[in-house]
């Protein structure tokens, strides 16, 4: 975990790091995955708590998206919708589009990128973690 800002690291096992964000994320939680669990398909990726509501933005790789000819697994389609903007990060090729989620409390459960029926994502996603009040 760390801070969403211009600098932070987007993924546990790489240097890429975030270069611009939306002026409301920044400060945030940043939840740094793993990009080479990319690979991981249906099931539980990853799970954790928030105790005070809070939004959830997925930063989502572009490429696997509706607008770039790519779809997003089912877990995502079901109670995300796109939040509008996108954050750019230090390899230049990398865009992640914000998919967002409704203010939420407690344990929030994450399915993996290739979960069906995704297609295109050529890197994991990160999550951010907003306070919503």
């Amino acid at each position: 975990l760390t801070h969403a800002c211009a600098g932070a690291r987007l993924y546990v096992d790489s240097r890429t790091h975030l270069t611009a964000i939306p002026r409301a994320l920044e400060g945030s939680t940043l939840v740094q995955t793993a990009d080479s669990d990319v690979t991981q398909g249906n099931g539980e990726a990853m799970s954790f708590t928030v105790s005070a509501p809070a939004f959830i933005y997925l930063l989502w790789d572009a490429a696997g998206t509706p607008a770039d000819g790519g779809q997003v697994p089912a877990w995502v389609e079901d109670g995300f919708i796109p939040a509008g903007g996108s954050v750019a990060s230090s390899d230049g090729v990398q865009r992640h589009v914000l998919i967002s989620r409704q203010a939420v409390t407690g344990v929030v459960r994450l399915g993996g990128c290739r979960a069906t029926p995704s297609e295109g994502a050529q890197h994991n996603y990160a999550v951010i973690v907003a306070d919503a009040a």
